[in-house]
């Protein structure tokens, strides 16, 4: 499953816009992955269009938009694991299109309209599925979770959810897991154009078989990014877009950090990880590398030094950020590792277990998916166009 901006694609990379005609199709061989991309022209104040790539392989070679589904605006792409369908989110013209693989082709089966269920734009929305044909729509903008019938693209029933919505900025979901059957994912408010972030996080654990949800209060603010301990442990941490925003004026956001809740409870353990104290850098990011271990992105001030004129934004898209490997049993014992340096944005993707980062061009141009999980991690995989949001496995 899953996980943009005008002003930095980065910076809200799960927030959704995709639209398709009626009659859109592609062709080409049996695809095994859809991959959602956005790609930005010279003009990065223009915002992306968004790509659907259908590719055979994600461990090598080049995703091509010669047959790529094409729509307007910054898009988001979900989707069951080998159920041969997935779904585009359109905050356009506020829908939900469903897209089924036949005879290796990407063939529209529905589309569902949800202006009359929403308050707002859909922005910073996350799809929970229970099963293929049953789907649960957040949304903390609007303060609405929409239960959604996907066989028949029908909406069943809709639930409030203003108890997820921060009143002073507008709020999204970050990056979550699926763990003992709930899907557990944290908020973050956030002002892009003012360049401030709410110090207040929640971490929300959502049942999709009833589509009910409770929801505790973090020790710390920020929280864009979830991963599960070797030991079930869940652990949330912000991200560099907060770690930058904070390098620069620490009234404007909160301290970078990480926040575990252990295994089995709902509580979250009030003696966080203060990240910046680990590295004396700015960091943020939680990329799995295997058992307990991650890695974070750190800026390298040398690289680029905090100066008064600098814009949190242009901090997070520069190739200044260093990567850190953690282990969360033992964050003290963490080290810089040898690779280059790298722009801020982080992309995760997690398919059939495996784990994948983005390594993405300065100008947004192009990245590479890199695999930061197995014995040989990090290796190169897949290059795409753009800045891929969200892989599906379609088969």
């Amino acid at each position: 499953m899953n996980a943009k901006s005008a002003l930095s694609p980065f910076i809200a990379l799960a927030v959704a816009a995709s639209g398709c005609g009626d009659d859109d199709s592609q062709s080409g061989s049996e695809p095994v992955f859809a991959v959602g991309l956005s790609v930005f022209g010279e003009n990065l104040a223009d915002g992306p269009t968004t790509f659907i790539a259908l590719v055979d392989d994600l461990a090598e070679g080049q995703a091509d938009l010669g047959n790529a589904i094409e729509t307007p605006g910054a898009g988001n792409l979900w989707g069951v694991s080998g159920s041969g369908e997935f779904y585009l989110t359109n905050g356009i013209d506020l829908t939900l299109t469903k897209y089924r693989i036949e005879d290796g082709r990407a063939v529209q089966a529905g589309r569902l309209g949800l202006s009359g269920v929403l308050s707002s734009a859909l922005f910073g929305e996350v799809l929970i599925f229970d099963g293929p044909s049953r789907g649960h729509l957040v949304v903390p903008l609007s303060g609405v979770v929409v239960e959604i019938d996907l066989d028949a693209m029908e909406i069943v029933t809709s639930r409030d959810a203003t108890s997820l919505r921060d009143p002073t900025q507008p709020t999204r979901v970050g990056v979550g897991v699926y763990s003992d059957g709930l899907y557990v994912f944290p908020t973050v408010a956030t002002d892009e154009v003012q360049e401030t972030v709410s110090a207040i996080s929640q971490l929300v654990f959502f049942d999709p078989s009833t589509g009910t949800f409770e929801v505790r209060e973090s020790p710390c603010g920020g929280l864009g990014y979830t991963m599960e301990g070797e030991n079930g442990d869940l652990y949330f941490s912000t991200g560099p877009w907060t770690a930058s925003v904070h390098a620069l004026d620490e009234s404007r956001a909160p301290e970078p950090c990480i926040v575990r809740v252990p295994r089995g409870t709902r509580e979250p353990d009030p003696n966080v990880i203060r990240l910046n104290g680990i590295t004396g850098l700015p960091t943020g990011g939680l990329i799995p590398r295997g058992g307990s271990s991650a890695y974070v992105r750190t800026l390298n001030t040398t690289a680029i030094p905090l100066t008064s004129d600098l814009l949190a934004a242009q901090l997070l898209g520069s190739p200044g950020w260093n990567t850190w490997e953690i282990n969360l049993d033992r964050p003290d014992e963490a080290s810089v590792t040898e690779r280059e340096l790298v722009v801020g944005g982080i992309s995760i993707f997690e398919v059939d277990g495996v784990f994948y980062e983005n390594d993405s061009a300065p100008d947004f141009s192009s990245t590479t998916l890199v695999r930061s999980t197995g014995a040989d991690a990090p290796a190169e995989a897949l290059s795409t166009p753009g800045i891929p949001f969200a892989v599906v496995r379609l088969q």
